[in-house]
């Protein structure tokens, strides 16, 4: 369901104009193995990192210059937002509330699902423009902080009672 095999698919188109680019997948599931097998059989399991369980995934993400979801369904994916909070530019697949959070170009950019392509398009888009990575970071964490954060919600709530309490008065 994360749609890990669209993403290793893109890593050649990927790799031909950035050949320093490593993918990192953390995780571990039964899929493992299959992934394993599809990168070496792309010719790309050099530049694929697999780093299996890790209790400290936002440290990865920090790391890297780009965050990938390339799921094939979604629901409000906290990985995403967590990605988005710490302001790296995402590229996500157009399923679930993947395009609620992404406003396509403004804070990401969305692909359509299993769509490898357009994984890679996107990716490269991002690899060659700094400045864009930058943009669509900082208003990611924007967002993140604006929509997502507990004080966001804290108001939002605030904002439900105070109607309800208004509809009980009347």
């Amino acid at each position: 369901p994360k749609g890990h095999t669209y993403l290793l698919d893109a890593m050649p188109r990927v790799l031909a104009a950035f050949p320093d680019t490593r993918l990192v997948i953390v995780g571990e599931g039964p899929l493992r193995s299959a992934l394993t097998r599809q990168a070496e059989l792309l010719s790309i399991a050099s530049s694929v990192i697999f780093t299996g369980y890790r209790s400290d995934p936002e440290r990865i993400v920090a790391a890297g210059d780009v965050f990938v979801l390339p799921s094939l369904w979604e629901g409000c994916p906290v990985a995403l937002l967590e990605a988005m909070a710490c302001g790296r530019a995402a590229v996500g697949s157009s399923v679930g509330d993947v395009p609620v959070i992404i406003t396509h170009g403004e804070n990401g950019l969305v692909v359509p699902s299993s769509d490898a392509s357009a994984l890679a398009g996107a990716l490269l888009q991002l690899l060659s423009a700094p400045e864009l990575r930058a943009r669509l970071g900082e208003s990611a964490r924007r967002t993140v902080r604006e929509k997502y954060s507990v004080e966001a919600m804290v108001a939002a709530y605030r904002t439900l009672y105070s109607r309800c309490d208004s509809i009980g008065r009347s």
